[in-house]
């Protein structure tokens, strides 16, 4: 029983670690919009695309 609850707590925070990293790579493209609209010349619809798209493919793949 000691086992099961140690391997749990160890899968639960590599869970936890996971979504951490991945969650604020997705949530912080806000950051990046004005840096890289202005370094490249896009307008604010360009970005915002590549983020629906990116929000309609992690919708997609979601079990």
């Amino acid at each position: 029983m000691t086992s099961i609850w140690r391997t749990s707590g160890w899968v639960l925070l590599g869970s936890a670690l996971i979504l951490a990293l991945s969650l604020g790579t997705r949530h912080g493209f806000g950051l990046f919009l004005a840096p890289m609209s202005a370094e490249f010349g896009w307008g604010r619809e360009v970005f915002a695309f590549a983020i629906a798209l990116q929000n309609l493919m992690w919708g997609l793949a979601q079990p």
